[in-house]
């Protein structure tokens, strides 16, 4: 007969519903609690999620367990996909992906973002590493290379460019000089690389002299070394070594370079090497001659914010000589400019022939270097190396922002909300080209003339008057716009919208959103900056006049510097700007480190109340390329001149030749409001935004 111990029983019944308790209160710990340590008893550090430790107290880098995490080992097959989490059979890479991942993989891929495996295989094929990946939202990515040595060629001999002046007063073969130069900053040599297999370079390119017999170097070389982490194009700049021991001889290309990596020659994709060739200039002999400044060539365009290439960029420039002057005759003649803006200029250095001589005059090409930092008219100095005093030549470069294209989004049928819109809408004929549009195509406000006020290749128009729910991502995908302008009567309200909005802002894009309704300016502060106490309310109406900023809300911080309030159309602090035909919207509870507060809720010249105070009726966003009005109309304009002078539902102004100009304003026509100016100026902001840190910015 079976006996039942009835003590041993109930105590096991006690041990298991002590572990069943036990288990339970670890399960609510860990589902209330944010964060958890795992191997102590410890709370985890501030930023930590789970911490991983099995030595207590140890609050500083020091040593604090033995043992790590082992994570899970998979197979991977596919760089592009995550498998083999969401295969059909996960035993066989074959079988595809399962329902779940073929009908939502977007979504799945961006929710597994950080995701991390230990890789049992290696495919080089499939891009795909042993060991430690994580999953980026798109693709596998290695924690660790091999790093082997890179493979490559270059993309064009005419991206192979030589910068500096080389000089020496040694004839081959006397020895160095106490005049000898070393070669510095200024001396290098850029080249474009195609790299078809990432891995570590040295490339070095060391001249050989233009006379030598038997190979000779001539006292200096380039070079450069690292690691190319990705495939595809790399711009190398290698830096100058060392002394010219020689002048290039008369009749002579110059000193002959050849580009090595990692101990082979690059050549082009074809096996072509590229020929090159330093001219070390004589420097012991200067040359008579004099720089012809009615013979002078600026070559090529020059964008803002866009390295220069040498080969469209250069200057041309004729020099005169004495044709008897036999001493000239063999020297070396060696131009260059100032450095204004981020750029310069300079020549090769040109031997004088005995053609060059009996013509008695040569054109010397100036190549020109560096990034332009503002748009505008560059005066340049050309200097000289001439034995005849200081020669030197003025020239001017205009550097103007690139191509623009702006999608305006607004009604088009009254009032030229819409700023993209060209020709007026079919319907309503006796309109023109309403002002906003006006102001924007004039040349003296913005083109490419020498009086324009801000320099700009082009901008170049789309209107869409109201684009339905979910087009505006279709939009921005087919324009690729620089900068949205969305005045009256857009009123998204959709998701889709917002998501399109929100990651047009991340990369960078620019917007100008003159939104009145409440609804959805309220959405697009609370879904831009992450902050659903944000609210939206009607204010005032038509007519009322709004005081621009001149410092922040503390006044510790004057707003003279903002290029929107004091821009180069004019300086609107403690001016004011009007409300059109409708409600003002003003947003609050807007935390001041997010924006910048251009005009809050004082009125009519009014002493504000703390509470106007606290309002936001014009702000710039700190974090994302975006200006928010809080008046759809802001540019809004008339049917004719008469109407744009005299009616109160048009704040927007300007002169005979279109440039902006104050408007009397007001229910008495008795205030100057600025909005024209304040357009203009934030349009000046947003094309150079575009093209410093934008969409489509290189």
């Amino acid at each position: 007969m079976n006996q039942v111990n009835l003590k041993q029983k109930r105590r096991d019944s006690v041990r298991f519903n002590i572990l069943l308790l036990l288990a339970v209160f670890l399960c609510v710990g860990a589902t209330t609690r944010a964060q958890v340590s795992i191997g102590t008893a410890e709370a985890p550090v501030a930023g930590a999620l789970l911490q991983l430790k099995e030595k207590k107290n140890v609050l500083n880098d020091s040593l604090n367990a033995y043992k790590g995490l082992l994570l899970p080992r998979v197979t991977l097959s596919d760089k592009n996909q995550l498998f083999p989490m969401f295969l059909a059979n996960p035993d066989n890479p074959a079988s595809g992906p399962n329902t779940t991942y073929a009908s939502d993989k977007t979504k799945l891929d961006k929710i597994h973002t950080g995701l991390v495996v230990y890789n049992l295989t290696e495919d080089k094929s499939k891009d795909l590493c042993l060991g430690l990946n994580q999953w980026n939202g798109k693709e596998w990515v290695c924690f660790q290379h091999e790093v082997g040595n890179a493979v490559g060629h270059l993309v064009s001999c005419n991206d192979l460019n030589i910068f500096g002046r080389y000089k020496s007063p040694n004839a081959h073969p006397v020895a160095l000089h106490p005049d000898d130069e070393s070669l510095d900053g200024s001396n290098y040599i850029t080249l474009k690389l195609e790299i078809t297999e990432p891995g570590a370079y040295n490339i070095t390119v060391t001249p050989e002299y233009a006379s030598a017999a038997n190979g000779e170097t001539n006292g200096y070389f380039f070079s450069d070394d690292g690691i190319f982490w990705e495939r595809g194009v790399h711009t190398i700049m290698l830096r100058a070594s060392g002394v010219p021991f020689w002048y290039t001889p008369v009749g002579s290309q110059g000193d002959k370079l050849t580009v090595m990596m990692n101990g082979k020659t690059l050549t082009l994709n074809n096996g072509t090497p590229c020929t090159k060739n330093i001219v070390v200039e004589n420097f012991s002999k200067k040359p008579n001659y004099t720089i012809d400044c009615s013979q002078k060539t600026v070559h090529g365009t020059y964008l803002f914010n866009r390295p220069l290439n040498p080969q469209e960029n250069y200057l041309s420039i004729w020099i005169e000589m004495n044709s008897t002057d036999t001493s000239v005759q063999g020297a070396t003649v060696y131009l260059e400019t100032d450095e204004v803006d981020g750029i310069s200029f300079a020549s090769i250095p040109t031997t004088i022939t005995f053609a060059d001589r009996i013509a008695g005059r040569k054109e010397i090409i100036l190549r020109g270097k560096g990034k332009p930092t503002s748009a505008k008219i560059n005066k340049m100095t050309v200097s000289s190396n001439s034995a005849t005093g200081k020669t030197t030549c003025s020239v001017d470069v205009m550097v103007v922002y690139a191509k623009t294209k702006i999608l305006g989004i607004g009604n088009t049928s009254t009032y030229g909300y819409n700023i993209a819109d060209q020709n007026g809408n079919v319907n309503m004929s006796q309109y023109f080209e309403y002002g906003a549009c006006k102001v924007l195509k004039a040349s003296l406000n913005f083109g490419k003339d020498t009086t324009s006020l801000v320099k700009v290749d082009s901008l170049l128009f789309v209107d869409v008057d109201i684009p339905n729910a979910g087009d505006l991502q279709n939009l921005i995908d087919n324009h690729e716009p620089d900068i949205i302008v969305m005045a009256y009567n857009y009123r998204p309200t959709d998701v889709t919208t917002f998501d399109a909005l929100d990651d047009y802002l991340q990369k960078n894009g620019v917007v100008i959103a003159a939104i009145e309704d409440t609804n959805t300016a309220e959405l697009l502060f609370r879904r831009t900056l992450k902050n659903n106490a944000i609210t939206c309310v009607s204010y005032k109406p038509f007519g009322t006049i709004y005081t621009f900023r001149k410092a922040d809300k503390s006044r510790s911080v004057n707003l003279v510097n903002d290029e929107l309030l004091n821009g180069p159309f004019g300086d609107v602090r403690e001016k004011y700007w009007g409300e059109d035909a409708s409600l003002t919207a003003a947003m609050t509870n807007v935390p001041d480190e997010d924006v910048i507060v251009y005009s809050d809720g004082r009125f009519n010249n009014m002493q504000p109340a703390p509470d106007e105070e606290d309002m936001i009726t014009i702000c710039r966003f700190k974090d994302r390329n975006l200006v928010w009005i809080g008046d759809g109309g802001f540019w809004a304009a008339g049917l004719n001149d008469v109407e744009i002078k005299a009616s109160a539902n048009c704040p927007f102004y300007y002169d005979d030749d279109f440039k902006p100009v104050p408007k009397l304003f007001g229910n008495t026509f008795s205030t100057d409001i600025h909005n024209s100016i304040f357009f203009a100026n934030m349009m000046s902001w947003a094309i150079k935004t575009a093209q410093l840190k934008g969409f489509n910015t290189p």
